[in-house]
Formats: C-alpha cells, sequence, structure tokens
C-alpha cells in the first residue's frame, strides 16, 4: 500500500503539471497543490487548437486499448496518437507564429508548442551531474527511496505475462515461509479485475483461470494482510484449449429435474449452433436457452426450431462481446439421456472459438 500510495501521489504530480500543457497554458504556480489549484483558470484560458490535439490524443490512448478489433490493437496507442497529432499539428501550422481568432477571442500559437528536439544524437546525449549529490534535497531522496525499497509487510509485487484467449491458466503455490498466505490479484489486458485467489501457504496447492482476451496481463502477489512478510514461490503454466465441435454424447442430466447446463467459452463475432437428438424414442420435446457472460437470458427464438422426433436445434446464434456462454437444454425426464453437439462457428476475422466442455 505505501508503495501505492507513492506511485499514486507521482501520477498526481504528472497530472497537475502537463494538466496545463494539454491546454496550452503557461501556470504561474510551481508546486504541486498550487498547479492544481490553479487548473480551473488555466480551463478558462486554454487555447482551442492546443486543446482540441490535446484531448483528442487522451481519448485514443484511452480509448484504443478497449476496441477489441485485432487490427487496432495491433498498433500501439501511443503511434496512433503521433499519426494524428502531426498532420493536425501541420494542419495548424505550429511551426510558424500567428494569431487566429475563435469565438471573437484572438489566440496565439507557433513552435512553443512543439516538442524541442537536439538536431544530432550526440546532442541527445545527457551526462549525469554529481554537483549536488551531497546536497540535503540529495539525501533527502536517497533516504526516502531506501526505505520505501526495504519494506517487506504490506508489499507487493508485480509479474506480467501475455496471454491468448481461450488459454487456461494454472497457478501453483509452493509452501511459503513465516506463515505467509499469498493473495494473488489477476488483471485483464485493459486492467480490469479478473480474479482474486488466497492461497493457503502451508502446503503445494493449485488454482486454474481462463484468459478471456488477447494482451498483457498483471499478476499481483501480496500478504493476506499488512502485517505478512515471508517468501513465496509461484509456478505458472498455460494450455491452450482445444478447437471444433464439443460433442456432449449420451450426457445424464445435471439435475433431477432433467437439465443441462453447459458453459461454452466463445470469442467475439463468432456464431453458436447447439443440437439436441434424443438417444431414446417417445424423448422430447426439447428446449435449449442460451445466456450470456454476464448471466442474462439471450432472445434465441428467432434462430431455433425443432426437429423430427422431438430434437432442437440452435442455429448460427450471432455473439458480439467474448467470453462464456451458458447453454441450457432442458425437456427430459432424470434418466433420460440425449445427444448434444455444439458447434462454435468462427468470427469474421477468421480466429477459431474455443470450448469449455
Amino acid at each position: 500500500s505505501i508503495v501505492h500510495g507513492m506511485l499514486a501521489a507521482i501520477g498526481i504530480i504528472i497530472v497537475s503539471k502537463q494538466a496545463h500543457t494539454v491546454m496550452g497554458v503557461s501556470p504561474s504556480a510551481k508546486e504541486p497543490l498550487e498547479l492544481l489549484a490553479e487548473l480551473p483558470h488555466s480551463a478558462m484560458h486554454a487555447n482551442p487548437e492546443i486543446l482540441l490535439i490535446g484531448v483528442v490524443s487522451l481519448v485514443v490512448l484511452f480509448v484504443a486499448p478497449m476496441i477489441r478489433k485485432r487490427w487496432i490493437r495491433a498498433v500501439p496507442a501511443p503511434l496512433i496518437v503521433l499519426a494524428i497529432a502531426v498532420p493536425v499539428g501541420l494542419l495548424f501550422d505550429l511551426h510558424h507564429s500567428h494569431v487566429y481568432n475563435w469565438a471573437n477571442h484572438d489566440y496565439t500559437v507557433g513552435p512553443q508548442y512543439l516538442v524541442n528536439l537536439p538536431g544530432s544524437l550526440l546532442k541527445a546525449v545527457a551526462f549525469p551531474d554529481f554537483s549536488q549529490v551531497f546536497s540535503a534535497t540529495s539525501i533527502k531522496y536517497v533516504v526516502m527511496f531506501t526505505l520505501v525499497g526495504t519494506i517487506d509487510a504490506g508489499d507487493s509485487d508485480l509479474f506480467t505475462f501475455s496471454g491468448a484467449a481461450g488459454e487456461a491458466l494454472k497457478l501453483t503455490a509452493l509452501p511459503t515461509t513465516n506463515g505467509l498466505k499469498p493473495l494473488v490479484t489477476v488483471y485483464d489486458p485493459v486492467g480490469a479485475l479478473l480474479t482474486t485467489i488466497q492461497f493457503k501457504g502451508k502446503k503445494k496447492q493449485k488454482k486454474k483461470i481462463t484468459l478471456p482476451d488477447d494482451g498483457l496481463y498483471i499478476v499481483e502477489v501480496a500478504g493476506k494482510d499488512e502485517s505478512q512478510s515471508g517468501e513465496y514461490s509461484f509456478e505458472t503454466s498455460r494450455k491452450t484449449p482445444s478447437h471444433g465441435k464439443l460433442d456432449v454424447s449420451r450426457r445424464k442430466p445435471s439435475t433431477a429435474g432433467g437439465a443441462l447446463e453447459l458453459p461454452v467459452l466463445l470469442r467475439g463475432g463468432a456464431s453458436l449452433s447447439v443440437t439436441v437428438v434424443p438417444v431414446d424414442e417417445g424423448v422430447g420435446p426439447f428446449s435449449i436457452a442460451v445466456d450470456d457472460p454476464d448471466g442474462a437470458p439471450i432472445d434465441v427464438d428467432a434462430f431455433t426450431r425443432m426437429l423430427p422426433g422431438g430434437g432442437a436445434q440452435l442455429h448460427r446464434l450471432p455473439t458480439v462481446r467474448p467470453g462464456t456462454f451458458t447453454v441450457h437444454v432442458t425437456g427430459f425426464a432424470a434418466k433420460e439421456k440425449v445427444d448434444v453437439t455444439i458447434d462454435p462457428g468462427a468470427p469474421p476475422d477468421g480466429d477459431s472459438t474455443v470450448e469449455l466442455p
């Protein structure tokens, strides 16, 4: 928590300084709190052209990682920002000082709003200045970072790995020291909480989760509470599920009422087909229902038809978002058996879908 607080403070300091730059205003204050207090004044005197470039850049940085299209996510968001900001800067003629009018107000733009780059790589090389090593400010920061680096209790470790949608991630926790009970938190590629796992620490334990999307995942390891410290060891492995059709042949019902619940993990844009055929005569008619990854029922009437002999078929139900869908099959008694085939079609980009029996 101490490290998180320090990182949050650094983020606030950066925002307090760069927010004025985004609005094209030079603040008079120098300290972070004074800079934050001056934000309303800068917002009232913002330079429209500079503000437009800044806002568009921020929107791209935050929105681009949330878009599921593979061809968009293949391009880093900062590179997209450059591809937009540079042409807009040329359109606004920022390399020449001039005055323009907007809403009956005159604004000045020019090279002062551009990044000043050195003429050669050699001029860009900066050598350290050791003249202030023994100053009061230098000693203060050396002591502060030394204390932060020696904190064990309440600290956490962060690890990253690249994963693909549908991969099964297995975490194996080995016995710990000092009674440490590791709390493992996994975040998805957009930074959202995926799952939290509490390990006991006394013996070897295994946990498995399914990755919902492609990208860089973050794993945070901390103690159960801030008073815990010790050594831990984790082993991770990932397995890509098989692709194709899932054939649940003559599967017994999972409840006395004669119902099957089958989870199916799909990628965004894939279609879902389900065929239910009775094993014995006189069984049925069956009904098929589907819940989305949030557990809400999907209207499947337009994609469902009855088959001869009491069977039922769900044909090419389109899905937009990725995730684990639940297929419900009902209409038979507890001792009756059915053949269920789940056929996930490929999404438009050609990627395979993934099934979970």
